[in-house]
């Protein structure tokens, strides 16, 4: 915060990513590993899916289950994307700490981020 007076920063606007900066998330991919034991190349299909769904070309409840099938996984969509949703909530104190005092000088602090439809009404 050297060389900002407070009259200077009311001017500045601030956007963190969600995924990776304000929240400590984990990679789709990363997550499947971990918690299913699901491949890379198991995954890769699922992966392209997903790209599509953030920029509105794809549903990702309407999708989930030909995944859940093909990996024979028993958990129900609902399910699953609770769980995933919930397991990438986790935020990052030491930058919330940094957003609070910044807003606190009166500067705009917001997210930007890029998400399916479904985990943007989650967040």
């Amino acid at each position: 915060m050297e060389g900002f007076s407070k009259k200077n920063m009311s001017n500045l606007i601030i956007l963190l990513d969600a995924d990776g900066v304000f929240l400590r998330t984990t990679r789709p991919a990363d997550y499947l590993e971990r918690h299913y034991g699901l491949s890379r190349a198991q995954t890769v299909e699922f992966g392209h899916m997903f790209d599509r769904c953030i920029i509105g070309k794809a549903d990702l409840r309407n999708e989930m289950g030909h995944f859940l099938k093909e990996w024979n996984l028993k958990d129900s969509v609902e399910s699953f994307l609770s769980r995933a949703f919930e397991g990438g909530c986790e935020v990052d104190d030491a930058v919330l700490a940094t957003m609070k005092l910044l807003r606190s000088r009166r500067v705009i602090c917001g997210l930007a981020t890029n998400q399916d439809e479904h985990r943007m009404q989650f967040l």
